[in-house]
């Protein structure tokens, strides 16, 4: 059925630019109680859905609305799940990265409750002066057209399905409460793998946690739920981001199925085309799952702010508490901790220290019984229980472990030093490394914290040792650039455009297909897009006053538009005219101090000295075509018409 003017669909809405004004109607599948914000303001939140965006791959979730007003009885009469939404002249904005229509002061909303919407069958009974009962404010009320009513009993009719296989718990206490799908009556047969016995889920009781408490064997699709667990495995990036792998030693067949080291075993026996083991040998070894087996284990995406904590406190072995778990079914049950955009810094994972709680106790009896059993029948397997206690290198330190023994061998057998006057360093070299790491500004963030730290030098090569190349025939040459990145502690030292209103310039506009190559044809006003755009100079880290001459320890990188954002971060808005936008500019200038310290300072008034503290940067070396009489590498022969570049990415400010 079509929309009723000026209504658009819910699809439409989400994909809205930011600012925009829409009218919308959707069914209510997510309702949050209303709350008091810091303001005073009384505030309110639910989740509307409608065929079209249901249909959608951007966000089958709904699109979240919400309300502030001065006075509570103001706010929308939302009371459950299932209730129909009309809204006029809603604000659609963006909170967190994503979609969200915001009330303003000529907001006006009307509620159909879900009980007084009638079948279509019955639709011609509200064709006349009887009306669907609705809530709202009067003069609101009256705005109702017979073509808007019609449409919303509609709606209601072709999302009842949606409606009855979601399990949302609505906001009210007095709301009903759908019971969850896919939840069994009575216990299933459990799916048998050969060596491992299904660990039997304990009788379900009540926990001082909470009622939201679970056990992993009690979680499934969709479903909120509290979780108390040991951690398996961390895997942490910088990104924002960690996987966690945890277990309560109950079983979930929906889960991911980790093979038993005899199942591992039996593969390896069984699998043809590989018959010199190269699969499982040398670099390509695969790491031993270090249990339990089966599907005991349940992989955890975390997001920000948990993560931070997670990466920071959390280590294997540890038991946590884990809030408001979401879960998802991509492809395995998997459990979701994204931010509350309600409260974006709220924590909602922390580390069990007091082992005494009875949860805890109980999962350690768990525990127990499976490592018992597992030993019982693999007595050559020590299990988790038997390993000793070894601290894992990463992956750096153990690139600096296997450097080091080199070292030595040479030094033995150059006779230059004892591997005794080697050890004997080994301390002061630690601290000097110590004192360096120290010394990075902490307020900046890097990717790819694993790679080894390059010298300036290295960058630049100005030997070209890395660039040179040698034909078939014998004949050498210096290539013009090669694809490579590396990553660099450095500071920064000057800066292109020297004012920091032209960091940004206007971004080409897009050339119509039946233009051609003339130029006269572009419509220069019609692109108003805005985009970053400047230069730094950097300055490696090391620099002793010794090498202050030497043109080796510095080199200019291009920051680009993309890598300029991911520089800034969201704290800092999309770019627009800095000349007219002050508040822009201020909010640049403040992070750029935070990169470069007093560098700007120091180059109005010529005489202080720069103060600023080296960071960690990942830099990319690539080529820019030039005309071939130019300029090439360094104006040697053989440039092939490119000039090298460098450019500075994976860099956030904090």
């Amino acid at each position: 059925m079509a929309l009723p003017h000026p209504f658009i669909d819910l699809d439409k809405a989400y994909n809205s630019p930011i600012d925009t004004f829409v009218n919308i109607i959707g069914v209510v599948v997510d309702l949050m109680a209303p709350t008091q914000a810091s303001s005073g303001q009384h505030l309110m939140t639910f989740k509307l859905l409608d065929p079209h965006l249901r249909d959608s791959a951007l966000s089958k979730r709904g699109l979240p609305a919400r309300w502030f007003c001065k006075e509570a009885g103001h706010l929308p009469k939302v009371r459950q799940v299932g209730d129909v939404v009309l809204i006029r002249n809603i604000k659609m904005t963006s909170w967190s990265q994503q979609p969200l229509a915001l009330s303003n002061y000529q907001t006006e909303v009307t509620v159909f409750p879900a009980a007084s919407i009638p079948s279509p069958n019955f639709e011609i009974a509200y064709q006349g002066r009887q009306r669907v009962e609705t809530l709202g404010i009067p003069q609101h009320l009256k705005k109702l057209t017979l073509q808007e009513q019609t449409y919303v009993i509609q709606l209601k009719h072709d999302m009842r399905d949606t409606l009855q296989s979601w399990t949302i718990k609505p906001g009210f206490d007095d709301a009903p409460t759908r019971p969850p799908i896919n939840v069994p009556t009575a216990p299933t047969a459990m799916r048998k793998r050969p060596g491992e016995e299904p660990t039997a889920p304990p009788e379900p009781k009540r926990s001082r946690l909470g009622p939201k408490y679970k056990l992993i064997h009690d979680l499934r699709y969709p479903m909120w739920a509290d979780l108390l667990v040991q951690v398996v495995k961390k895997f942490a990036n910088n990104f924002g981001s960690c996987e966690l792998y945890v277990t309560d030693y109950t079983e979930n067949k929906e889960m991911f199925y980790y093979d038993t080291p005899e199942e591992e075993k039996k593969y390896k026996d069984d699998r043809d085309g590989d018959p010199y083991d190269y699969l499982t040998s040398g670099h390509g070894k695969k790491r031993a799952w270090p249990g339990p087996y089966g599907w005991l284990v349940l992989k955890m995406n975390v997001k920000d702010p948990h993560a931070q904590y997670a990466n920071r406190e959390v280590e294997e072995g540890d038991f946590v508490l884990l809030r408001n778990v979401k879960t998802n079914a991509k492809n395995r049950l998997e459990g979701d901790m994204w931010p509350d955009y309600l409260n974006p810094e709220k924590l909602q994972i922390a580390k069990v220290k007091e082992l005494q709680v009875p949860e805890v106790q109980e999962l350690l009896e768990r525990k127990e019984k499976y490592w018992t059993k597992r030993r019982r029948k693999f007595p050559g397997e020590g299990g988790e229980e038997a390993q000793p206690e070894k601290k894992k290198l990463t992956k750096s330190e153990r690139k600096k472990l296997k450097k080091e023994e080199k070292e030595k061998v040479q030094l033995r057998k150059q006779g230059v030093k004892g591997a005794g006057a080697v050890v004997d360093n080994e301390a002061q070299s630690d601290a000097l490394t110590g004192s360096k790491k120290a010394d990075i500004n902490p307020h900046i963030r890097c990717i790819h914290d694993s790679v080894p730290v390059s010298s300036i030098r290295d960058v630049l090569d100005p030997t070209n040792a890395m660039h040179k190349n040698t034909t078939p025939a014998g004949r050498e040459y210096v290539l013009p650039f090669i694809n490579v990145k590396y990553r660099a502690r450095v500071r920064v030292v000057d800066f292109e455009p020297k004012r920091l209103e032209d960091f940004v310039h206007q971004g080409q506009p897009a050339r119509r297909e039946d233009d051609g190559e003339d130029e006269a044809v572009m419509d220069w006003e019609s692109s108003a897009r805005w985009e970053w755009g400047f230069s730094l100079q950097l300055e490696d880290a090391s620099r002793t006053k010794e090498s202050d001459g030497d043109a080796s320890n510095r080199l200019w990188v291009n920051v680009r538009h993309q890598d300029a954002q991911y520089l800034f971060g969201n704290d800092v808005g999309d770019p627009e005219d800095l000349r007219d936008d002050a508040h822009l500019l201020a909010q640049v200038r403040e992070k750029l101090c935070i990169l470069w310290g007093n560098l700007e300072e120091a180059r109005v008034s010529g005489e202080e000295e720069v103060s600023n503290r080296p960071f960690e940067c990942c830099i990319a070396e690539y080529g820019v075509q030039v005309d071939e009489k130019g300029s090439g590498t360094g104006g040697e022969e053989g440039s092939f018409g490119f000039k090298r570049m460098y450019k500075m990415f994976g860099v956030t400010i904090l």
